[in-house]
């Protein structure tokens, strides 16, 4: 299985939160498609976390620890950012999240 650490996903969302910050500044097409871009490269590499997290453990993602309630929490808020981002593009909410 793909080994990702914590700091692949934190990276990944923190560019896509400085495209946001960016975009907020200066609207541009090419800077929402970088922060989409960013957001589904976190969101990906989130999953094969969850995943590999739960392979460890030989248990489903919600029942290893509180940690990992969490980590799926984070990943359901992100989904959720993603699919208001897709479908309204001209707001950057990126910043609320």
């Amino acid at each position: 299985m793909l080994h990702v650490s914590m700091v692949c996903i934190l990276s990944s969302y923190a560019l896509s939160l400085v495209f946001e910050t960016i975009r907020l500044l200066r609207p541009a097409r090419w800077l929402h498609v970088m922060s989409i871009l960013m957001t589904v490269a976190g969101l990906v590499a989130h999953t094969f976390f969850l995943v590999s997290r739960s392979m460890q453990s030989n248990l489903p993602p919600l029942l290893g620890s509180s940690y990992d309630w969490f980590l799926v929490l984070g990943w359901v808020a992100v989904a959720g950012y993603l699919g208001i981002s897709v479908f309204h593009r001209k707001t950057p909410y990126g910043i609320l999240f």
